[in-house]
């Protein structure tokens, strides 16, 4: 999800013709140099410094990424244009956010009479909303529901961020409050497991995770690739420069299976290819939004939702699994297939659970039809063996489809002697399990 930065621009520009608006003419005034941390630029104000600034001309710098920012002679953040090319500005209280292509991503729009700020995908969906604070800093974040999902802490003069806290997975990402940067990052049961590395010039380096795997980043901000503890490369991504000096994402291969996803200039995956060329992903895109990946060789397709959650998988129209969501928190995820869940604390996977009585016999999951006479009497079929036989539909009074788990089955392999009925967990149902202490580690259960 991108990051909006909030801004104020008291002239009217488009994305088409931002770069000639500060570009050509005489050269704006720059007003710290290259590479210099934009943390530096807050907290400038005027007059002393600005009594020789022609009226109307922006101040320009660039951040550690590289992002070009702009200023009013007053001080105030008018434009961002990062090295993608993608742009960020204001008309009023309404932040607009742009791809390379120009085209609209996001829409940032102050609720009045609050200090909460919404942020909108170009469809006019919400996708999460924004708390501020003290000289309009971030306090908080908010998934489109209103559930907290960041908090943003800062020193007791309220200027230094001192630490953002994951409210879905209790993690922690803690700042060096004179630089502004990033240090390490600590998981809910505060451990260490991130550490981030940077030059000279306050750029980052490297990102080394709890486990020795390192992230490697460029001059530029990007990740270039990543190792693991022995040293074998995991992933490496690869990069261009646009005919209008963008820096964009091409493609990220796996050196282990040869894979390697495509990107278009605006930053979207298009296709996984296999070593030999062949494509074995598919992904599916709406405006800025991904709708869905299609795995070609397993023939599944994973869903997403506008906000960028993952809802579930199906194999054709047949549901494999489901991410179960409690209060924006993943809590839970459905293997249809085994009837399991894996239940989650924090988004950690803790315990997978064994939903209903299987016995040691292979289950099957498929449609039943249940056949009732007018004694009472109850014959459970499968789907295909009813409709095999024609004249069942006149024998039973009362029939009805359902899915189950079939665990056995007569001598001659027809009737259902034995099934299991399919029933969802919900994560409502998963969270009593959590706040009942029932979850575990040591133990399976059936928790229905």
């Amino acid at each position: 999800m991108k990051k909006i930065n909030v801004i104020l621009l008291s002239m009217i520009f488009t994305a088409g013709t931002l770069n000639a608006s500060f570009m050509q003419g005489p050269n704006p005034y720059a007003m710290l140099p290259e590479g210099k941390s934009v943390h530096d630029l807050q907290g400038w104000a005027t007059p002393s410094r600005s009594v020789n600034v022609m009226p109307g001309r922006p101040f320009r710098a660039s951040d550690a990424s590289g992002t070009q920012l702009y200023y009013t002679p007053s001080g105030k953040l008018a434009v961002s244009i990062s090295k993608d090319g993608s742009t960020t500005f204001a008309l009023g209280d309404v932040i607009k956010t742009r791809n390379r292509d120009g085209d609209l991503t996001s829409i940032s729009k102050t609720i009045k009479g609050t200090n909460m700020v919404e942020v909108t995908n170009e469809f006019g969906e919400v996708l999460y909303y924004k708390e501020l604070g003290r000289g309009g800093k971030t306090v908080a974040t908010y998934d489109k529901d209103r559930n907290l999902t960041t908090t943003y802490n800062y020193n007791k003069y309220g200027k230094g961020l001192t630490s953002i806290v994951n409210e879905m997975t209790k993690g922690m990402v803690v700042f060096d409050e004179k630089t502004g940067l990033a240090m390490y990052d600590l998981d809910f049961e505060g451990f260490r497991v991130g550490k981030y590395i940077y030059d000279d010039k306050n750029r980052l380096m490297e990102k080394i995770d709890a486990y020795g795997n390192v992230s490697y980043f460029d001059g530029n901000g990007a990740i270039t690739h990543t190792m693991d503890k022995d040293g074998v490369i995991m992933s490496r991504y690869n990069y261009k420069y646009a005919d209008d000096g963008g820096y964009i994402l091409e493609s990220v291969v796996n050196p282990r299976t040869n894979d390697i996803t495509y990107f278009d200039e605006t930053g979207k995956q298009t296709v996984t290819k296999n070593s030999e060329g062949a494509v074995v992903a598919d992904y599916l895109w709406r405006g800025s939004t991904l709708v869905a990946t299609f795995d070609r060789q397993s023939e599944q397709t994973t869903w997403y939702s506008y906000d960028g959650k993952t809802m579930y998988t199906t194999f054709n129209d047949e549901l494999i699994s489901k991410n179960l969501y409690y209060k924006g928190q993943l809590v839970g995820v459905w293997d249809v297939k085994t009837n399991q869940v894996t239940v989650l604390q924090n988004e950690r996977r803790e315990v997978v659970i064994q939903l209903g009585d299987f016995s040691t016999v292979a289950s099957e999951l498929t449609t039943l039809v249940r056949c009732i006479d007018e004694l009472g009497t109850t014959t459970v079929l499968r789907l295909k063996d009813f409709q095999d036989n024609s004249n069942l539909g006149k024998v039973y009074t009362k029939i009805e489809e359902f899915n189950a788990y079939v665990l056995k089955t007569d001598d001659n392999g027809h009737n259902i002697v034995e099934y299991d009925p399919v029933i969802e967990p919900t994560a409502e149902m998963i969270k009593k399990w959590l706040d009942a202490g029932l979850i575990d580690k040591k133990y399976l259960f059936n928790a229905l």
